[in-house]
């Protein structure tokens, strides 16, 4: 994150506002501000806010919701003020300095206990000119230069306070210099009757005009460690910190959402799939029919309907670094990315475009309907290395891509009895009416092995992973009594008509060392059972997540063992060899799940994310605590031994959202993306706003602080309501 004090050590974050039944969105951000204009009548403000942001005029109605920028300009010399749903008058030059906060009739002051008189100034972030203008004149009154956050430095010895606004609600940055004790920050609620804190940490402040609420801090040090801290209320009801930075290392104590913002135009859009590089920089894929999706300089045009697009964003602030289309005239769609070991992006999906564009020597246009596509971009995206399609003249779809030691393994689904086979497949030949199937890619695009993989039912693979040793674990679903599963497997037939499965391949040839179904009685074409994510750990253990009906699905050693609703979520730990399960649960509240994503954590905890139609979705300390949309997305965090769920949150608003993929980032965050039709999703730090009401991409970094323990979790009862959108399109 970026601050104004230079060689400062760490610095202090939190949010200041009225609690609100709509609290869920305090994590908020609001585009940056290039230039804005707010007419004012004669007696009050009228109803319409003008703005230009992000290269477009918003039009923002003034209501209490939280929607719409924080602006802060200097009222007269050493008093500033904010416009925002919550206000502020900052008055540096009284004794103590002190901050007054006005939410409609509700009022609080905030005194700095032992601060000296600290002259404001403007951050060095984006500014714009403030006019007045009378209900009737054309020119304005008063002109003065407004900006999107407000510091005010040597508030105490070393310490600078920051002020800056997310969605109309005020955030409050102490930044701590080296040296400096960050035991001086006392500041006291004046009109408080009572001050305490939350179990999950949150400042409560009791106030003749209501309750207010800060959001309880979170810190990490620079390089990525979390640091204990938390509110200090002393018995005279001053507030402070307790925290204990280590010497010479920056700590950042911060809300849970880094950042958060979304992508899209006047269409519909998807992130499927999302990765992480070395430095943090974030890789998304997925698709869009929005004519005017953010392009930066794509090497490839748009090539008409649905295309596939790929985009890399900057780890560190959410900016958008390069993006690019993939497709041609029909329909295309970006299902899987993975990074090479050269830092070039591959990507797969499914095209119906007999244009679609091919490169390379081994490329191979499309062979009739739908087939699978594999690509490859260079590294800063301006290079298209190659490009083919796989299928034969029937339906192909990939749905799932991983990198191998040279090379990539892409996976999918089949119904092409001519689909090309390639290194001594050990199943040559369709034996269903689709078939699973797996293929390998060198770095240059040739087609080195391909197998079906699938019984007399149908199969598909959603997806891969590869292990330390190299070989591929691929998981999707089945509905052969007849998979070819060597002996020893964990579940030994088809429980339901479709059900899931994990099979483990040899790198080397291709055979099946070892696979499992997985998954109850009550799978079926309507309602089926399916794994949608797998992971290998360093030990070789497999994680599976997916979806199911099934009431009977197995769940040893379960955190939540008992279906909530009509489908809940599921999360396993399988042995190496697939022939026994370490745990299992079931993850889910009374309405409908789909586990979807899955994301290894550095410290053995395990990421899950999906989207859940639940209204009493199982939660601990939360960024969205409630449930607010016809479909929320979700991110819920397990222990290694799948006891314990130290962090589940909605991610979400008021339409239809859902978490598609996930990946570890730097310093134990989760990076979170999907699709939002939510206007008011929580955004923070991407500069592209929401346009219009449909469909759009959206990436999330939730940063994992301390949390507390679960102390018990059962999920009641409830009807649940049915799927809002198709979270994946896959």
């Amino acid at each position: 994150m970026a601050h104004d004090a230079p060689g400062s050590n760490f610095y202090y974050k939190h949010e200041i506002g009225p609690a609100a039944p709509d609290d869920s969105l305090k994590h908020s951000r609001p585009a940056p501000i290039r230039a804005f204009v707010r007419s004012v009548s004669a007696r009050r403000l009228t109803v319409m806010t003008v703005i230009l942001a992000a290269g477009q005029l918003w039009s923002l109605p003034r209501t209490d919701s939280l929607t719409g920028p924080v602006w802060f300009y200097e009222s007269s010399p050493g008093v500033w003020r904010s416009g925002g749903s919550v206000s502020l008058t900052w008055n540096g030059g009284a004794t103590p300095p002190s901050l007054k906060l006005q939410d409609g009739g509700k009022t609080v002051s905030i005194h700095y206990l032992g601060a000296t008189a600290a002259a404001a100034r403007l951050c060095a972030g984006q500014r714009a000119p403030l006019r007045w203008f009378t209900s009737s004149g054309r020119e304005p009154t008063k002109t003065v230069e407004s900006g999107d956050c407000l510091l005010a430095p040597g508030l105490w010895p070393g310490i600078t306070l920051r002020l800056s606004g997310d969605s109309g609600r005020l955030k409050a940055d102490y930044l701590v210099e080296p040296g400096a004790d960050p035991a001086q920050i006392r500041f006291r609620y004046q009109t408080a009757a009572r001050v305490r804190t939350s179990r999950t940490g949150e400042l409560l402040v009791e106030t003749p005009d209501g309750l207010w609420r800060e959001d309880a801090p979170r810190a990490w040090l620079e390089g990525g460690e979390p640091v204990d801290v938390a509110f200090v209320v002393a018995a005279d009801g001053t507030v402070g910190f307790s925290a204990r930075p280590a010497p010479g290392k920056r700590m950042v104590i911060d809300p849970a959402i880094s950042y958060s913002g979304v992508f899209g135009g006047n269409g519909t859009s998807s992130a499927t799939s999302i990765t992480v590089d070395a430095a943090g920089a974030i890789y998304a894929g997925g698709f869009t029919d929005a004519s005017d999706f953010p392009m930066n300089g794509s090497i490839l045009p748009r090539g008409g309907g649905v295309d596939g697009v790929v985009f890399k964003i900057d780890g560190a602030t959410g900016a958008l670094l390069w993006a690019n289309y993939v497709g041609g005239p029909g329909d295309d769609r970006v299902h899987a990315i993975t990074l090479g070991t050269d830092g070039g992006l591959y990507a797969a999906g499914a095209t119906t475009s007999a244009g679609f564009p091919t490169a390379g020597g081994a490329a191979v246009s499309n062979q009739g309907g739908s087939d699978a596509f594999l690509l490859k971009f260079s590294p800063d995206g301006s290079r298209l290395e190659f490009s083919t399609c796989l299928g034969g003249s029937a339906a192909d779809q990939a749905f799932a891509l991983a990198r191998s030691g040279s090379g990539v393994w892409i996976g999918g689904q089949t119904s092409s009895t001519n689909f090309p086979m390639a290194g001594g497949p050990p199943q040559s030949t369709l034996r269903g009416v689709s078939d699973a199937f797996l293929a390998r890619y060198s770095p240059g695009g040739a087609l080195e092995f391909s197998t079906y993989l699938g019984g007399s039912g149908e199969e598909m693979i959603r997806a891969i992973a590869v292990s330390p040793t190299g070989d591929p674990v691929v998981g999707g679903s089945t509905g052969s009594s007849d998979l070819p599963l060597p002996v020893g497997a964990y579940q030994t037939s088809l429980r339901g008509a479709l059900d899931g499965f994990v099979v483990r391949l040899s790198a080397a040839t291709g055979q099946i060392l070892a696979g499992t179904y997985l998954g109850g009685g009550a799978g079926t074409a309507g309602a089926p059972e399916r794994v949608e994510a797998v992971a290998v750990d360093s030990a070789q253990n497999i994680y599976a997540a997916g979806f199911t009906p099934s009431s009977d699905f197995p769940t040893p050693n379960a955190w939540l063992g008992t279906l909530g609703g009509v489908r809940d979520g599921f999360l396993v730990k399988l042995h190496p060899g697939l022939n026994g399960l370490a745990w299992g649960t079931l993850l889910g509240g009374g309405g409908q799940e789909i586990a979807q994503a899955i994301a290894l954590l550095p410290d053995g905890r395990i990421a899950v994310g999906g989207s859940t139609t639940s209204v009493n979705f199982p939660l601990q300390d939360p960024v969205i605590p409630t449930y607010r949309g016809s479909t929320d997305g979700f991110v819920t965090v397990f222990t290694p031994d799948g006891a314990s769920v130290p962090f589940s949150t909605y991610l979400g608003g008021s339409s239809s959202d859902a978490v598609c993929c996930l990946a570890p980032g730097p310093g134990g965050a989760v990076i979170a993306a999907g699709q939002s039709g939510s206007l008011d999703l929580p955004l923070r730090g991407l500069a592209a706003p929401p346009a219009g009401s449909a469909l759009r991409v959206f990436v999330t970094r939730i940063a994992l602080g301390p949390a507390p323990a679960v102390q018990s979790v059962t999920p009641a009862a409830g009807a649940g309501t049915s799927d809002g959108i198709n979270v994946s399109s896959k």
